[in-house]
């Protein structure tokens, strides 16, 4: 999905279980036994031959996406779930890093001179939001996240 926001299209487009699995090799390369061990013994135990595809540069793919971007989509797109990260670990990619110094921009900007008429605000249509169910958390336009305390919650989550 992430690479679907920088391009507008699906990463791997096939038009069917064969078509995807090429168009994941076209992009990841194939699969051998050091980057997916289990995946080309049940290959093999279905008698399936992945196609033979050298990588393509995601880089190449989505010149839009940045250096960070590639980095983490690169970890994600792993042919084996077991070297993905998990969602806690992605979350900790300089990706997500927030409060960083951008640089300024280089040129001038020049402030828009309004009129008074322009000045007041336009009245805003906000819709009704949903019923609220029972238990259920809502979070508001504007609210402040603690990433920190988040992945810390998700760090002691446990499902025993």
């Amino acid at each position: 999905i992430m690479a679907e926001i920088y391009t507008f299209r699906p990463l791997f487009p096939g038009s069917s279980e064969v078509d995807e699995i090429f168009k994941v090799c076209a992009v990841l390369g194939s699969p051998n036994k050091e980057s997916w061990s289990e995946g080309m013994m049940l290959a093999s135990s279905m008698n399936f031959r992945f196609p033979t595809c050298a990588p393509t540069a995601l880089s190449r793919i989505l010149p839009n996406a940045s250096q960070e971007g590639i980095h983490l989509l690169e970890a994600t797109l792993n042919w084996d779930p077991k070297r993905r990260p998990t969602a806690v670990q992605a979350l900790r990619y300089s990706f997500f890093a927030v409060g960083q110094n951008l640089p300024k921009p280089t040129a001038q900007v020049q402030p828009i001179v309004k009129t008074p008429q322009q000045q007041k605000p336009a009245p805003l249509s906000i819709p009704h939001p949903p019923p609220v169910v029972e238990n259920q958390r809502r979070s508001t336009l504007g609210e402040s996240i603690d990433i920190n305390q988040t992945l810390a919650d998700l760090d002691n989550f446990s499902l025993t």
